[in-house]
């Protein structure tokens, strides 16, 4: 479903379908009674929804499960801009029927601006550099004085980003990092009509060169540790025995210290032109535009008159691909098509990706499925289906279903490894509060390959369980987390739904 811009000030409909899931038919004779409304403010939580009248049945007659929702340009939250996430539940049954986001700017469109103030980064107010050179790619998250996720971004290029528009005054706080450097912040003070910034460059430098584990200390204690009093050990093995080591703690103890925020960018389905199969070819040729640069490998190719899908290998040129299995058909042309991609690359290094995921505009269901499941969804669909949104990690990829209808921005929470090291002059990335922990499981994969200062691989095992147990009890945590209803704004059914109603239609 595409978000709504609407603009402020004006007394704006909304039109929502229900119909009953098991049967398939449209409910008729609900009231406003029948329905509860929920609405929620981006950056700042559950919203009244003084203002809002219905639902009220349009027609039974003639448009049979079809409901009105009118807001009010004055009194409803129509009144003041920002980006609002409305959705209805059947009070029966407890059944989600309606979700949209919904974007009240200025003049009604995307191009028009909301909130009271905005701030886009500038060269030494906000930008991200290393060494004074800007840095692309930087998550840049803002959070509101109570610690609440505001904004998330990405810095550009040139290490700008914005603008982002702030829809109270107060004092935010903006954090910028990325995989393999360290955390930097800032503040913007929001104040009137004026976002004030940092009013210096947001500086990270490399995680490594702030980590008090020298490689070349940690091969000593290897040596130390393996009755190797003359250095004979090679420095392959001691290097092999520190990342065993280091891989073990960090599969085991699954610490927050490696917990980041990843981003990833959906992108629309291209839809544009026909296409022309040839019997007995994997090569597919287009005509009527150029394919776009992303379409490849991820992508999938979808023919609705035949209802296949075929799996896309390479984009050739601007008008032809080459995909996975050959068409075994006759030869036809001037077919309608839609390009998704639908696999997406996740970041580095990333080991396992949490169940949580942030943003207002994520369209799919807050818990993964399995990748079988998404196949089979994805073979029974049809492109004027209202299916259950979900997604899946299949080997080194987010998988999603089905594809989003525009451009999405969508961040997610996953354990990162510690880059592997290659020489005694490496630093390691690793929490000071659990350097002890290190050197047990160094204990540990050392015995592993011979006698040691240890005692023997069970006794090392037993001193590394016990060294686990204290350090996971001192590993970054909160002593009381956070419920979800404070950290995500939406109470306990999470970011979204597990579905979307009835196919719907937005007026």
């Amino acid at each position: 479903m595409s978000d709504t811009y609407l603009k402020v000030g004006v007394t704006g409909t909304r039109y929502f379908y229900d119909q009953n899931p098991i049967t398939g038919l449209p409910v008729t004779g609900n009231t406003s009674a029948s329905y509860t409304v929920q609405l929620v403010k981006t950056g700042t939580g559950g919203q009244a929804t003084t203002g809002i009248t219905g639902p009220t049945e349009v027609s039974a007659g003639s448009n049979a499960g079809v409901y009105s929702l009118s807001i009010s340009g004055t009194t409803g939250f129509l009144a003041a801009t920002g980006v609002y996430e409305l959705k209805i539940f059947r009070v029966a049954d407890l059944t989600l029927v309606w979700n949209e986001t919904i974007i009240v700017t200025s003049d009604g469109t995307g191009a028009g601006t909301y909130g009271i103030a905005s701030f886009t980064a500038a060269a030494s107010n906000g930008r991200v550099v290393v060494g004074g050179v800007p840095l692309a790619g930087a998550t840049v998250l803002i959070q509101t004085a109570a610690g609440v996720i505001y904004s998330m971004t990405t810095s550009s290029a040139t290490g700008l980003w914005g603008p982002v528009f702030f829809d109270t005054a107060g004092t935010y706080t903006v954090y910028a990092y990325k995989t393999g450097y360290t955390t930097t912040s800032g503040t913007i003070v929001v104040a009137g009509a004026v976002a004030t910034g940092p009013g210096a460059d947001l500086t990270i430098v490399g995680a490594s060169s702030g980590s008090t584990v020298l490689v070349s200390t940690l091969q000593s204690y290897v040596r130390r540790v393996m009755l190797d009093a003359t250095g004979s050990k090679s420095d392959t093995l001691t290097l092999e025995v520190i990342n065993e080591a280091a891989e073990m703690v960090f599969m085991e103890a699954q610490s927050p210290y490696w917990q980041k925020i990843g981003v990833i960018e959906l992108l629309a389905p291209y839809e544009t032109g026909t296409l022309t199969l040839t019997a007995g070819s994997a090569v597919v040729t287009f005509s009527g535009s150029a394919i776009p640069s992303w379409v490849g490998a991820g992508s999938d190719l979808f023919i609705p008159s035949l209802g296949n899908w075929y799996r896309i290998s390479t984009n050739d040129s601007s008008s032809q691909v080459t995909v996975t299995d050959a068409y075994n058909g006759t030869t036809t042309a001037s077919l309608a098509f839609m390009i998704a991609k639908v696999r997406y690359t996740l970041p580095t290094g990333c080991a396992r990706t949490n169940d949580l995921l942030f943003g207002t505009l994520w369209p799919y269901a807050t818990r993964m499925t399995s990748a079988a499941r998404l196949e089979m969804l994805k073979d029974a669909w049809q492109t004027s289906d209202a299916i259950t949104s979900s997604w899946a990690i299949e080997k080194d990829y987010l998988c999603v279903w089905p594809p989003p209808k525009q451009y999405r921005r969508v961040n997610f929470l996953y354990f990162g490894k510690p880059a592997q090291v290659t020489s005694g002059s490496d630093t390691l990335d690793w929490p000071a509060e659990q350097v002890l922990l290190l050197r047990r499981a160094i204990d540990l994969c050392a015995a592993l390959r011979g006698s040691t200062v240890s005692g023997g691989i069970e006794a090392a095992r037993k001193t590394y369980n016990e060294a686990k147990a204290i350090a996971l009890a001192w590993d970054k945590t909160t002593a009381q987390v956070e419920p979800e209803s404070v950290m995500n704004g939406f109470g306990s059914d999470g970011f979204n739904s597990l579905g979307w109603g009835g196919a719907v239609t937005t007026v």
